[in-house]
């Protein structure tokens, strides 16, 4: 009896359910999360105090610094400094809330300069033991806990680090053209900074922001990403243009604040195969492709049999997005050859694709019309192709 077969058995499907979930390295909420990767949220909601101290929120500075580590790898450095005020020669007590996320790196919080203890074992473990699940298999929340003697003036620091790989956990697809050029255009993460998850807090006890309370707030993007802030009437700032945005605003408009990639891979392609029609020669093929976020991809290439034809082809594919499960991305296209020797001729081209990320074995027809005095010409290729 297989693994799949166990889990699926037995009076507790619940259970059973997150059991086997575990048992394959696979949390329940990594499960939920399995989509195409082109986002990462991280939830570093602002400090919840019990309201006893009276504190309110009276100024705070947001600092998000993204950049490359590697050419796989993106190093965001968030960094929060929230000001309270409250009932002097009171003491104050609070709690913070870190969803478990593999991708954190260090997590520093300072009460007034005084550091808190956190628990980076089970920040960083979403698959192990260390990760805590309620009964439904929602992982819950990593609480740090928080305490001032004196509810007068609060200050509290947070320095979270993370490393954003592009091919993480959680995301059983790829975007077809991320797959194919991971060294030509590696860095495609974004990230989402939300302020307020209210679906971390069980018992959620919200601080009261002052009025006039305002917000300082710088964003960092590396190269081919653009910052964002997204606020609490559905409107947001960007900064296309710039890879730096710095605003103030007020403090209760604020929602998230995000580093957005573009969203365009691109990368050379060269293949190599069998040509047919009218005769069985070798074929090659050079060129670029530009795919879109999620199913189109462009391309311009110069074919021949390195005998006597030369073609040059633009085309347009519709692809399916890469699994890790061996499951091939599959694509359907048109393009629109242009016989350049051994005589200028046009013609159209159906085409098909099989891709197991940067490799793909690609079949086309072209079809040549009829004019003047040459009859319609038929031809096809079988090519074994990489991209970079």
């Amino acid at each position: 009896m297989t693994r799949d077969t166990l889990c699926r058995s037995g009076t507790a499907l619940r259970r059973a359910a997150l059991a086997c979930a575990l048992a394959i390295g696979l949390a329940p909420s990594t499960a939920r999360a399995c989509k195409p990767f082109l986002s990462t949220y991280e939830h570093v909601p602002r400090p919840s105090w019990e309201p006893g101290a009276g504190l309110e929120l009276v100024d705070e500075a947001l600092d998000l610094d993204c950049e490359r580590a590697g050419y796989r790898l993106t190093r965001c450095t968030w960094r929060a400094r929230h000001s309270y005020a409250g009932q002097a020669g009171t003491p104050a007590s609070g709690s913070m809330e870190f969803e478990t996320s593999e991708a954190i790196a260090s997590l520093r919080v300072a009460v007034n300069g005084v550091e808190v203890p956190t628990t980076i074992d089970g920040l960083r473990d979403r698959r192990g033991a260390a990760a805590t699940v309620d009964e439904d298999g929602y992982i819950l929340p990593d609480r740090v806990a928080l305490s001032a003697d004196d509810a007068g003036r609060v200050e509290v620091e947070v320095t979270l680090v993370l490393d954003l790989e592009r091919y993480r956990g959680g995301h059983c697809t790829t975007p077809a053209g991320v797959a194919r050029h991971p060294f030509a255009s590696p860095h495609y993460t974004s990230i989402d900074f939300d302020l307020e998850p209210e679906h971390l807090r069980a018992d959620p006890v919200e601080t009261p922001i002052a009025p006039g309370a305002s917000a300082e707030v710088q964003v960092r993007a590396p190269f081919v990403h653009f910052p964002r802030l997204r606020l609490r009437d559905h409107q947001s700032l960007r900064s296309r243009g710039r890879h730096h945005l710095r605003r103030r605003l007020p403090a209760d408009s604020l929602r998230s604040v995000s580093v957005e990639h573009r969203r365009w891979s691109h990368g050379p392609v060269a293949a190599g195969g069998v040509g047919f029609g009218p005769q069985i020669r070798p074929r090659l093929r050079a060129g670029y492709e530009l795919a879109g976020p999620y199913l189109t991809v462009a391309s311009a290439a110069v074919e021949g049999d390195a005998i006597e034809e030369l073609l040059v082809v633009p085309a347009l594919e519709v692809a399916s997005p890469d699994s890790p499960y061996f499951i091939p991305s599959v694509s359907l296209g048109v393009g629109a050859p242009v016989l350049v020797l051994p005589e200028p001729r046009p013609g159209v081209r159906a085409l098909w694709s099989a891709r197991w990320s940067i490799l793909g074995l690609v079949g086309s027809v072209d079809i040549y019309p009829a004019r003047g005095g040459e009859a319609r010409t038929l031809r096809g290729a079988l090519l074994l192709e990489l991209t970079l």
